[in-house]
């Protein structure tokens, strides 16, 4: 049986903070043009691919993780009001998301 190595498409500062967190896995290329389409923001993207690995999530839920990026910018312009940050999903200040959508109060 014969093993393909996948590789990334390209050199990009995006995929080398994923390959950071997930050393042992290469997302499709698929998700890779996805990823070039949509990060612009290199360290919320960092923030992402640390917290998602922190949390054990899968490394080839890419969409989930993009959308949790763009939670992670809409939120990263907040101030943080005695010690808490803002739910990434909802934006409510003590909400119990966090990385979990389903404990959002939102």
């Amino acid at each position: 049986m014969m093993v393909l190595e996948s590789a990334f498409i390209e050199q990009s500062w995006i995929f080398d903070e994923y390959r950071k967190a997930f050393r042992y896995y290469t997302p499709p290329i698929y998700a890779q043009e996805q990823m070039l389409d949509a990060i612009t923001d290199k360290q919320a993207w960092a923030k992402t691919c640390h917290e998602w690995a922190m949390n054990d999530y899968r490394p080839s839920s890419v969409g989930k993780m993009l959308d949790y990026y763009n939670n992670v910018i809409k939120t990263s312009a907040r101030v943080t009001v005695g010690g808490h940050s803002a739910c990434p999903y909802c934006g409510q200040e003590g909400c119990l998301g966090g990385m979990n959508r389903e404990y959002c109060n939102g």
